[in-house]
Formats: structure tokens, C-alpha cells, sequence
């Protein structure tokens, strides 16, 4: 697990990386909780869809009927072959 702080200046980072895109991440507190908002690009060469789930931990999310077909997340080459993800530069953030 990563504490508050770490946490935070990985956001930083990931969102420098993304400067002007629509991929940065926002975060705001709530009843002291930290909420994390946007879109996130995942690409980690995955073979099945991620399942996510809903805050409460009985009602999950159901993936379309046809998930054979369903590649949301997967980074698939010409053949079927999965690519590399690109990688984040190492980018040092200070306050």
C-alpha cells in the first residue's frame, strides 16, 4: 500500500507526463477520503477484460454477452501478439 503523500506525488507525476491531454487525473477529499477522478488509459497487455467492481461489494459489474470479443484494456499486435507497454519517463517532481 502507499500512504497519502506517495500517493499524491505519483498523481503529480502521471499528470505531467499527461500535460494537455485529457488523461490527467484529478483528486479532491471527502469526508476524509481521497477520491481520485478521470480517465485512465490501462494497456498491460491483458488477455481478458478487468471486472470492476462497485462499491458495494455484492453488485458487480457485468461485461458485455459476447466478452470473447470484448478486448477493452488489451494491447494486441497484428497477430494476436501482445505489444509492449510504453513506459512512463522518470520525471522528478518537487514542491
Amino acid at each position: 500500500f502507499l500512504d497519502r503523500n506517495e500517493l499524491l506525488l505519483h498523481l503529480k507525476t502521471y499528470n505531467i507526463y499527461y500535460e494537455g491531454q485529457n488523461l490527467q487525473l484529478r483528486h479532491r477529499e471527502e469526508e476524509g477520503e481521497l477520491i481520485v477522478e478521470g480517465l485512465l488509459n490501462i494497456s498491460w497487455g491483458l488477455r481478458r477484460p478487468i471486472r470492476l467492481q462497485m462499491q458495494d461489494d455484492n453488485q458487480r459489474i457485468r461485461p458485455p454477452p459476447s466478452s470473447s470479443s470484448w478486448h477493452s484494456g488489451c494491447n494486441l499486435g497484428a497477430h494476436g501478439s501482445v505489444l509492449k507497454p510504453s513506459t512512463l519517463p522518470d520525471i522528478q517532481v518537487t514542491d
